[in-house]
């Protein structure tokens, strides 16, 4: 047993399942505030109303997304050393914006440090921030700096993990899809892009590599690298992409000296699963759905897509595209749940149906709620308070 397998999972799990449950609270927190219902959300939601409820995706803009995705994997094959100081700046500052957006609710119920600085104007750019969240800031651009600086020791796994962790919670959090059919299209493309880019591009290749298996292991020479593999040695000279989870080995095979030094999940397989849980948790708040049937049973299937993600691994010895057991797991019973509670066409056509259905059901609500009046009694108010009108224009 390779316990650096559960560590992933349980990281895994916790992200998405963390990252999704945000999600659909911001949605549904959104959606109130976009029918009227302001009252009804904290303080922490309306500092949010720049956001929109859900991104506006159509099938197009999904199909170009993908083939976007490709062409970075190829510009990262061959011109890796290159792109990969790239990738590294990048991830750095997302990684900064993630751990401060993370962590700034929770620092705002902080009683201390919450008065605020003078105004500092820098060019176009205003700002006024109080002391404790110019604590945090500093905390997040320390965390990143030590990642970067020690990103070679056998310590710096964890400070990437924790890095990615804040990363994927914020990136579930804020690309909210808006509909079964949009989510469905974008991880069944990825289910094919996993599949091409391990399985297939070994064939195409002159050390008989997949392109995946290269660019997540930084071109390293192991036998099982890649989504849900193990990577080569970080504390070398060769640089590595850091968007995956890393975690040592921590079994006792002897045979293990003979391994690459870490087990790998790519932030592709947390991020695209998530975003459908999340979609799942915000249908579950917009229907009012107290067991939250669908946000529950998608994540338990996430958990359970990796179980066989790592069995494939452990069976066939090499390198595994996730998404290949990850997408079946968790939209299949989606479907199952939809046409069961015959709510299919409303998952399917997403935030437009249930904004629709809420209007119609606030509307029978209203006229529920209404008082009937018997014809003959109104006829009779009306002639009355006509006289009573009628004298005190005469007085």
């Amino acid at each position: 047993m390779d316990y650096s397998l559960l560590v992933i999972w349980s990281l895994a799990v916790l992200t998405v399942g963390i990252g999704a449950y945000w999600s659909g609270l911001v949605r549904h927190d959104l959606r109130l505030i976009s029918q009227g219902h302001s009252g009804e959300v904290s303080e922490e939601a309306k500092a949010i109303l720049q956001e929109e409820v859900s991104l506006s995706v159509t099938p197009m803009l999904v199909g170009v997304f993908v083939l976007c995705m490709c062409g970075m994997l190829l510009l990262l094959y061959f011109f890796f050393s290159y792109l990969v100081y790239v990738i590294i700046g990048l991830f750095v500052l997302a990684s900064i914006t993630a751990v401060y957006q993370c962590l700034e609710p929770i620092v705002r119920r902080i009683p201390v440090g919450a008065v605020k600085l003078p105004r500092c104007d820098a060019g176009f750019v205003q700002v006024h921030v109080e002391v404790r969240q110019l604590v945090l800031f500093i905390g997040a651009v320390t965390l990143a700096v030590c990642w970067v600086v020690y990103r070679k020791e056998k310590f710096a796994w964890i400070l990437q993990d924790i890095l990615g962790f804040a990363f994927s919670v914020n990136m579930i959090r804020q690309v909210r899809l808006p509909s079964l059919k949009i989510c469905t299209l974008l991880l069944v493309l990825l289910f094919f892009y996993d599949i091409f880019f391990v399985f297939i591009t070994p064939l195409f290749t002159k050390n008989g590599q997949s392109v995946m298996v290269e660019v997540a292991t930084g071109g390293g020479s192991g036998v099982s690298g890649g989504t849900g593999g193990n990577s080569g040695n970080s504390s070398g000279g060769d640089e590595q992409l850091p968007m995956v989870i890393r975690v040592p080995h921590l079994g006792y095979d002897p045979l293990s000296v003979c391994w690459q030094r870490y087990s790998l999940l790519g932030f592709g397989d947390i991020l695209v699963p998530g975003m459908l849980v999340g979609f799942c948790h915000g249908f579950d708040l917009a229907t009012a759905n107290r067991r939250k049937l669908y946000y529950i049973s998608t994540l338990i299937a996430y958990g359970l897509g990796l179980m066989v993600t790592f069995a494939g691994l452990y069976l066939m010895a090499v390198a595994q595209p996730a998404l290949l057991y990850l997408v079946p797991f968790t939209l299949i019973p989606v479907f199952l749940l939809g046409l069961c509670r015959r709510e299919f066409s409303i998952l399917w056509n997403g935030d437009g149906q249930v904004v629709e259905n809420t209007r119609l059901t606030d509307s029978s609500n209203l006229e529920c709620a209404q008082p009937k009046v018997d014809p003959a009694k109104e006829s009779l108010s009306e002639r009355s308070s006509t006289t009573k009108d009628r004298d005190a224009l005469m007085d």
